[in-house]
């Protein structure tokens, strides 16, 4: 005779679809099911009483499965229920508590900025002399309409440091970089250079009484250099994006009681690294890189960790020259490609059939974070 043979012959039958038992997996939880009760259990400890599992050790997580039949003793009743060990839920977390003080977090006002956050705004690509998008009429608007709103908005939040970063390509040039580049502007060199002084020094004139640290870093451009035949033919530095920040400088210089807190970092070289709050920025037009791709800017700024330049060290790494906004932060740290603020590219559109819309990128520095930077915004 075999077990199955002896099981179909007991006169204790149980429900369709029931067997005793229990599968129990300790720590974890486990399904659990009783034997037939004549009456419910008055708590779930005389259940595991009967499964013999110690109350103390164990608990049971409601709600718990219940059947019940009549037979020729009575009604009885079964039990399914889930089993875990006091231990495991002890480290669930309350989700009541963390609810109401979360809720609680929310109702207190957002803290002032302080010395613990500096904005940063970013001055690339003006291309000032260029015809496409109404020229330079359109371009006084779009960047005097930017210097208002972020000054409304410094004012609001009162940082006690700002930095303003000159990329590169502020000045358009006249020929040198695409065909018929000479017939696309409507300003020569001397008037574009004055024009991006003027505006600029409109912007450390605006800043300056804002904050109690206001820089000025500048790296050059490409649209900068000085040309003979399509190439830079001097020095790396000998150019007009810095040449106007110069100029600016000159003239704040001479008015220490105005701009006695306002520091110039003017590169020596193609980049250049600068501090602010705190946190380590570097700044490069971005045109080493040649044809624009994610991957070859960020092995060209992983390739300065190698040979230990201080460039390779940097938080953050901002680029201009490519004209449209682009943030990676897939290596931990963060590069961000700023978009332009000139009228757009009828040349490059041509050749790629691709454009982006103007705009000026800034964010707040915030030393502490994991990001080192936050409330990113393309004004």
């Amino acid at each position: 005779m075999t077990l199955r043979d002896f099981a179909s012959r007991s006169d204790d039958r149980h429900p369709d679809g029931w067997t005793p038992g229990y599968d129990l997996k300790i720590g974890v939880g486990g399904v659990v099911t009783s034997k037939p009760f004549t009456q419910q259990p008055a708590d779930w400890s005389e259940l595991l009483a009967v499964w013999n599992l110690d109350p103390e050790v164990y608990q049971v997580v409601e709600p718990v499965q219940m059947r019940a039949w009549d037979a020729h003793d009575g009604r009885k009743y079964y039990y399914r229920a889930q089993i875990v060990s006091r231990q495991a839920v002890e480290g669930i977390p309350d989700l009541s508590a963390l609810m109401a003080d979360a809720r609680a977090r929310r109702s207190r006002p957002p803290e002032r900025a302080g010395s613990d956050r500096a904005l940063a705004i970013v001055l690339t690509d003006w291309q000032a002399g260029k015809t496409e998008g109404g020229g330079t009429p359109a371009l006084l608007d779009r960047l005097y309409s930017k210097l208002d709103a972020l000054k409304a908005h410094a004012k609001d939040v009162k940082y006690d440091e700002i930095a303003l970063f000159c990329l590169g390509d502020l000045v358009e040039n006249c020929f040198g970089f695409y065909p018929m580049q000479l017939h696309a502007t409507d300003m020569d060199v001397t008037t574009q250079t004055g024009f991006v002084r003027d505006v600029l020094y409109d912007f450390v004139k605006e800043f300056a009484p804002l904050t109690s640290a206001l820089t000025i870093a500048a790296v050059p451009g490409n649209h900068g250099e000085i040309r003979i035949n399509g190439k830079a033919a001097t020095t790396f530095t000998d150019n007009l994006d810095l040449d106007v920040v110069r100029q600016v400088q000159k003239v704040t210089d001479e008015n220490p009681k105005a701009y006695g807190h306002v520091r110039y970092e003017i590169a020596t070289g193609l980049s250049h690294v600068v501090e602010i709050a705190g946190v380590t920025i570097a700044l490069s037009h971005g045109h080493c890189g040649r044809t624009y791709s994610a991957k070859r800017v960020l092995d060209w700024w992983q390739s300065f960790a190698m040979s230990r330049h201080p460039l390779g060290e940097a938080d953050i790494l901002l680029t201009g020259h490519y004209h449209t906004l682009h943030i990676d932060e897939l290596t931990g740290r963060t590069w961000m490609q700023a978009p332009a603020m000139d009228g757009g590219s009828a040349w490059f559109y041509a050749q790629t059939g691709k454009h982006s819309p103007s705009g000026m990128l800034a964010f707040d520095i915030l030393p502490g974070t994991p990001r080192r930077w936050g409330h990113l915004n393309v004004w």
